[in-house]
């Protein structure tokens, strides 16, 4: 299982909100929103569609993103799957 507190942390801070501002914007405690940055526990469905609406980003695509297995996937969607880590990557200030 991927935990998604990296993520969430990170566009968090992409998006230049506190904690208490973020936790706000997604209807979540700070208590809730700081377990889930540091991997103490999984955002629900629902949370993760209203981290949609609020920085208009997929935490599960994003993190994805960030560390990618693309010999996980089918061979016939690696090629994709590399473009958009590469695409990422640039988005992101990577190489």
């Amino acid at each position: 299982m991927r935990f998604l507190g990296k993520t969430a942390k990170r566009i968090r801070f992409s998006l230049g909100k506190s904690q208490v501002v973020m936790a706000e914007a997604l209807g979540i405690s700070v208590v809730q929103l700081s377990k889930i940055e540091n991997d103490r526990s999984m955002p629900s469905p629902s949370l993760i569609a209203k981290y949609r609406e609020v920085a208009n980003v997929d935490l599960y695509v994003v993190d994805w993103c960030d560390d990618p297995d693309l010999m996980s996937l089918p061979e016939s969607i690696r090629a994709a799957a590399n473009q958009l880590k590469m695409a990422w990557a640039k988005e992101m200030g990577g190489p």
